[in-house]
């Protein structure tokens, strides 16, 4: 292969990266201050007891098991690695979160560097548009979503491995490529969009075409097929994908183009940020969503036009690269119950400041008398990116901080108050948590998960009555291992001690893997007297879940019923290290 020069840094130039990253890390210094919200986040990391084994057998689990609708194991395995470093301080899951995006935004900075061959000013603008945009918030302060910044760092790495490989022609940085590729494979099957991401950096190189732009991807795409059959396949286990029925062909064609303009709009006026963006109702959808294939299609036009007339590589280059990165999370399957999230501009971003940057270099150098005034104006834009970073990631706060932010700006849908019932009833304020559930179903009657957690909390001011009729309403609408299990210590309280242990049954049946079910069985026969039953019910829980402090507390009482006081006070002390009295 013809090798071609390619630029490189030297002594005091390492100063300008090395200043970028020390931007990005001021602006989201308060992200070690950040708690785990109830987002997610107790299923990746709080409740997860794929994390808490490391030994052949943990590994080999988390290489086998979906996560919450997803496929990522190394994702898992490095939520794993926190762990064993800090347990469940959420500092430590923030930090590596962060280091994680620091590395990312360096990433960027060295490819378009190569790319750009050296020209400083559009390489530090794509760097720090990339690293403090606001819309970026959301994958770095969000421990759950450990799988973007993480398959972004492969994703990132492999394409400037391939870079490399075609400006310096050594074959080694091609199969280096290939190598890290699977591994972003590995974090978020979204890596699938690196294989036409570098057909188009040939076309950026202005690589003479050939069926070779082809043949050497070849290769790539059999993981790649495989990784997408995996997430759809994860998906539908967890019933993520929403009703084809009520979302019609059309709709969907709809909610595409609008995530297109949605996206695009928010990357140079990011104001009213959220984490939940919900759909809007399918009878009364607003004009915005009607016109937007109209003016996508413009858009498309005007971008084909430019093109043509002046062969402008970086802006056919960033449009293509804004829609393929776009692509697979515009809805055309409908995933979740948001319509558009912040976390899918994390890379997409790229293909939106990339044509921006390059052609104002071209114009400063035209006429050089607009340097100061574009400069000052970019330095401006990206203060304010700076200072609403640092505000959204107060927003990441907590979950109250988090879904009171939702609530304000979408009052009228029911998940941020199912939220923030969740959490107040954490903190122990049942009538608090029942006042945010009642909202939820008088929204939507029909919100499963609400009606259990009503039941939940009237169960823990001792209303069995009221917990039982609840929790009734929540298995008619959507039988859960949660729902059950919480039926069953309604039953228990009730004194119908078979019907609850039924109940647990039907919980461990349903669920398996749910820790609290095991644990709330073996306290029905422990409360009963039958201790020697009670123990092997404790220690399944405890296989399942080590820290749960609960489950020790418990077993540690049982022991000494049964006169072990070895054992009780073994127990008793794992209680203690994992915060349980």
């Amino acid at each position: 292969m013809k090798q071609s020069r390619y630029a490189t840094l030297s002594g005091i130039q390492w100063l300008i990266p090395i200043g970028i990253l020390v931007l990005i890390c001021g602006a989201y210094m308060e992200v070690n201050k950040l708690d785990f919200t109830n987002w997610d986040d107790p299923v990746y990391v709080k409740d997860n007891s794929l994390i808490r084994h490391t030994d052949n057998a943990g590994i080999h689990k988390m290489f086998t098991t979906y996560v919450s609708g997803n496929y990522h194991p190394l994702t898992i395995a490095s939520l794993a690695w926190d762990y064993q470093r800090g347990g469940l301080k959420p500092e430590v899951y923030h930090q590596t979160n962060l280091v994680l995006h620091v590395l990312n935004v360096a990433l960027v900075f060295f490819i378009f560097f190569r790319l750009l061959k050296g020209e400083w000013f559009p390489v530090i603008l794509i760097s720090l548009f990339f690293g403090l945009h606001p819309m970026k918030v959301e994958s770095v302060a969000w421990v759950s979503e450990r799988k973007d910044v993480l398959y972004a760092f492969f994703w990132l790495a492999a394409w400037l491995s391939y870079i490399h490989y075609r400006q310096s022609g050594k074959v080694i940085y091609f199969i280096l490529t290939h190598g890290l590729f699977l591994f972003s494979l590995l974090s978020k099957a979204m890596a699938v969009t690196l294989i036409p991401a570098l057909i188009l950096t040939d076309f950026l190189m202005d690589r003479p075409w050939s069926w070779r732009w082809i043949k050497e991807k070849v290769f790539m795409t059999l993981p790649a097929i495989g990784a997408g059959i995996v997430a759809i396949l994860a998906q539908k286990e967890a019933s993520a994908i929403g009703n084809s029925e009520y979302y019609t062909p059309f709709h969907q064609f709809l909610t595409a183009c609008h995530g297109i303009l949605f996206y695009l709009g928010k990357a140079f006026l990011p104001l009213n940020l959220c984490a939940f963006y919900p759909y809007p109702p399918k009878d009364t959808l607003p004009i915005l969503f009607m016109v937007a294939p109209f003016l996508v299609l413009g858009l498309m036009i005007g971008i084909g036009l430019i093109w043509q007339k002046t062969g402008f590589r970086p802006l056919m280059f960033g449009a293509l690269f804004y829609l393929i990165l776009l692509f697979p999370v515009l809805q055309w399957l409908p995933v979740g119950n948001a319509i558009a999230a912040d976390r899918y501009f994390y890379l997409s971003s790229i293909g939106v400041i990339v044509p921006l940057a390059v052609f104002l270099t071209n114009w400063i150098k035209q006429k050089s008398t607009y340097r100061w005034p574009i400069y000052l104006g970019c330095v401006a834009l990206l203060a304010w990116f700076g200072i609403l970073t640092r505000t959204q990631v107060k927003t990441w706060q907590n979950s109250i901080t988090l879904f009171t932010r939702v609530a304000e700006l979408y009052p009228n849908i029911p998940e941020p108050y199912n939220n923030l019932g969740i959490e107040w009833g954490k903190q122990g304020n049942q009538r608090k948590a029942i006042e945010n559930y009642l909202k939820v179903v008088s929204i939507q009657p029909d919100f499963g998960l609400a009606y259990n957690n009503l039941g939940n909390a009237y169960g823990m001011l001792g209303q069995y009555d009221s917990a039982y009729f609840y929790l009734e309403k929540a298995l008619q609408i959507k039988p859960s291992a949660n729902a059950w299990s919480n039926m069953g210590n309604a039953l228990g309280m009730l004194g119908k001690r078979d019907e609850a242990r039924q109940a647990f049954l039907k919980s461990i049946e349903l669920d398996p893997g749910f820790h609290e079910s095991y644990h709330n069985l073996g306290a029905s026969y422990a409360m009963a007297g039958d201790f020697t039953t009670a123990v092997p019910y404790f220690k399944k829980s405890l296989e399942i879940l080590p820290d749960y402090a609960e489950a020790w507390r418990s077993l540690g009482i049982t022991y000494q019923y049964l006169g072990d006081s070895t054992e009780a006070r073994r127990c008793l002390q794992q209680a203690e290290r994992f915060g349980k009295r």
